[in-house]
C-alpha cells in the first residue's frame, strides 16, 4: 500500500512470457520486458528490453528486436531472468523466435544476446542455440569478473547431455567448463558463479 507521495508508474502489462525484470546491481536502472511493435505476420506483440530509473516516470526503449527479427520473446516464463553483469555495464538475455501465434509452441531457436546498456548496442551470440527455452531456456550467469557468461545447455546431437559453458563476451568463444549437470524439476540450471577461496 503506497503513501500520498509515492508516484505509481505502469511500465507494462503482466503477461506470462513477457514480464522479465531486474534491477542493475549498482540499483540506478530498472530493465523489464514490455510490449513491442505488433508483428502482422504471426499476429503477435513481441517483446523488447525498456530502462526507466528512480524518479523518473518515463521508460526508454533499450532494444529494437523488431526490426532484426519480427516478435520476438525475451526469456522465459519467470519474471526474474534477465542477467546483469556485476558492473551494470551489460544485461545477457536470450531471445527466441516466434513463428506464429502461440508463444508456446510456434517457437524456433533461443539465442543469446547481450544489451551494452551505455551505448545501446546489441550483440548475438552464435555457436550455441537450444529449443529448450520452454518454459524458461538456461539461466544465465556472469563471472564475477563480469568477462564471461555461463549456463548449462545441451549441445544438439553430441549425445553428452547438459554442460556448463562459458562464453568469453569479448570474443564469442564457448568454453567447456565441465559436463554432467543434472537438471533438478527438468532444468539444468547455474546458481552462482564464485571467485577461487
Amino acid at each position: 500500500r503506497g503513501t500520498d507521495a509515492e508516484q505509481r508508474v505502469r511500465l507494462a502489462p503482466d503477461r506470462p512470457y513477457f514480464n522479465a525484470a531486474a534491477w542493475s546491481p549498482n540499483g540506478r536502472t530498472l530493465a523489464y520486458v514490455g510490449n513491442g511493435a505488433l508483428d502482422p505476420a504471426v499476429n503477435v506483440r513481441g517483446a523488447e528490453l525498456f530502462f526507466i530509473q528512480p524518479g523518473s516516470s518515463i521508460p526508454q526503449q533499450a532494444t529494437f528486436l523488431f526490426a532484426e527479427y519480427g516478435a520476438v520473446r525475451i526469456n522465459g516464463y519467470l519474471p526474474e531472468e534477465l542477467s546483469w553483469s556485476p558492473d551494470s555495464r551489460y544485461i545477457a538475455f536470450w531471445v527466441i523466435e516466434l513463428l506464429g501465434s502461440d508463444i508456446e509452441a510456434n517457437t524456433g531457436n533461443a539465442t543469446l544476446h547481450l544489451l551494452d546498456a551505455a551505448s545501446g548496442e546489441v550483440r548475438r551470440y552464435c555457436g550455441f542455440a537450444t529449443t529448450s527455452h520452454t518454459p524458461k531456456p538456461p539461466r544465465i550467469i556472469w563471472s564475477p569478473d563480469g568477462t564471461h557468461i555461463a549456463f548449462a545447455g545441451d549441445v544438439a546431437q553430441d549425445g553428452r547431455g547438459a554442460l556448463v559453458l562459458a562464453k568469453d563476451i569479448e570474443s564469442g568463444l564457448i568454453t567447456e567448463l565441465s559436463e554432467g549437470v543434472y537438471p533438478a524439476l527438468g532444468i539444468p540450471d547455474l546458481v552462482a558463479w564464485g571467485n577461487r577461496p
